[in-house]
C-alpha cells in the first residue's frame, strides 16, 4: 500500500547516521509546529521498503543517542514499532 508524505508525516528509507542532521532537521522541525511523525522504512513514494529486523534494537539505541547528543532541552518523542507491510521483512 502507498502512502503520502504531508504537513505531519515524513519518509525516511534508513535512520543514515552519517548523515544524521537530515533526520534531525525533520524531528525538529515537527517539534517546533504542531507535531509530526517521521516513517523509517518507506521511500519517498511511500511504498514499504523495510528495514531488516536484526537492526532494529541498534537503530533504537542511536536514534535515542542523537536525540540526546544533539537537541537542548531533550525533545519529547516516542518510538513505535508498528507491524511492518510484509514484504520481504
Amino acid at each position: 500500500m502507498n502512502r503520502q508524505e504531508t504537513m505531519k508525516v515524513e519518509f525516511k528509507v534508513n535512520v543514515d547516521f552519517n548523515d544524521w542532521k537530515n533526520w534531525l532537521k525533520t524531528f525538529c522541525g515537527f517539534a517546533n509546529s504542531q507535531g509530526g511523525e517521521i516513517w523509517f522504512g518507506y521511500n519517498n513514494n511511500g511504498i514499504f521498503v523495510g528495514i531488516p529486523e536484526k537492526d532494529i534494537d541498534q537503530i533504537v539505541r542511536k536514534i535515542n543517542q542523537t536525540v540526546r547528543n544533539h537537541t537542548y532541552p531533550i525533545l519529547p518523542y516516542e518510538i513505535i514499532d508498528f507491524p511492518a507491510e510484509k514484504e520481504g521483512y
